[in-house]
């Protein structure tokens, strides 16, 4: 599995979403940003998975939350910034 830096979060992927930048990535016509995964995908909700060492957000293990990526998605697992996930309801 893919680790999670100081302040990431691994996110069990249970749904994502299909948007416009996808369809675009998907034709060529949107370049993946520097550093992101080519994988696409940038909306996901899952569970928690494994937590950074320098995660000041206080999410747990197994607790159910949403994420906006730069790409990654599309898999069973994803990796996320602690700031750009929030708690799903």
């Amino acid at each position: 599995l893919p680790q999670p830096g100081s302040r990431g979060v691994l996110i069990r992927v249970q749904y994502t979403a299909l948007n416009r930048m996808d369809l675009l990535q998907a034709r060529g016509n949107y370049p993946v940003p520097a550093g992101a995964s080519n994988i696409l995908g940038v909306e996901v909700s899952g569970t928690i998975a494994v937590i950074g060492d320098d995660c000041q957000c206080g999410f747990k293990y197994g607790e159910s939350v949403m994420a906006l990526l730069l790409g990654g998605g599309y898999a069973e697992f994803c990796i996320a910034d602690e700031r750009h996930v929030i708690r799903a309801f």
